[in-house]
């Protein structure tokens, strides 16, 4: 859902007061691992790790009780897995973002976190430097795939027969009930442009590129971010 509120909803998406991103480390890794990587995150600007789990049972548990802007979510763990826990924290507080990292890249795995309700995906051998860019970027209501990820992504839709030319009368309609400006902004959100970007490009305010956005994903039904990109494509307005 779009929301503008903080409190019980978390951050806005537009960060307008600069406010660092709360981020929940989840992590199967040895304690010492996660200890490693929460005080490399935290040389990084703009960040505070608030919490660490070590399964999907204890990141959902320390979701509801933190309420994190952000989970850096592992894939594979002990008793939950990173897919089931991302569904039931978007479930329960679905304005909390969510970035996956993994040791492994294959298109099902991405597709199914995607499909949990993930905003982003990175393989666990990226570099800080990426992990900090990506944080910061789905924080401010963008979509993130790492270059491994994007890889996969791109060879898989390659292996596809492809779509359809024509739009089907009901997505020609969607099509013809935006407005020329919000197709740009949803042509370059689609492309994995964040708030400020758009609102630079188009030369207007991060707060009309939110409202927007938040009209848009309204009209057309969706609520998720990564289901707004999935739209764009089908209506013909990104190619991905």
């Amino acid at each position: 859902m779009c929301s503008m509120s903080q409190g019980k909803r978390g951050r806005t998406s537009l960060n307008a007061d600069d406010a660092p991103v709360r981020v929940l480390l989840v992590d199967d890794r040895e304690e010492e691992v996660r200890r490693s990587l929460n005080r490399t995150l935290a040389r990084a600007k703009g960040i505070n790790v608030i919490g660490q789990a070590a399964d999907g049972v204890e990141a959902i548990d320390a979701a509801v009780r933190l309420n994190p802007d952000l989970v850096l979510m592992d894939v594979a763990m002990p008793r939950m897995n990173g897919i089931e826990a991302t569904r039931e924290i978007r479930k329960r507080l679905p304005w909390v973002k969510v970035i996956a990292m993994s040791g492994f890249s294959d298109k099902e795995l991405v597709d199914a976190m995607l499909e949990a309700g993930a905003d982003g995906y990175l393989c666990k051998t990226c570099s800080l430097h990426e992990i900090e860019a990506a944080i910061h970027h789905v924080a401010e209501g963008g979509c993130w795939l790492g270059d491994e990820a994007s890889a996969v992504m791109v060879a898989g839709k390659r292996s596809t027969p492809p779509a359809p030319g024509p739009l089907t009368p009901e997505g020609d309609g969607q099509r013809r009930n935006l407005s020329p400006r919000e197709r740009d902004v949803l042509r370059l959100l689609a492309d994995g442009k964040g708030i400020k970007e758009v609102a630079a490009e188009l030369s207007m305010t991060s707060s009309g590129v939110y409202s927007t956005k938040c009209r848009m994903m309204r009209r057309l039904g969706v609520e998720r971010d990564a289901d707004l990109v999935k739209l764009a494509v089908r209506l013909g307005l990104s190619q991905l």
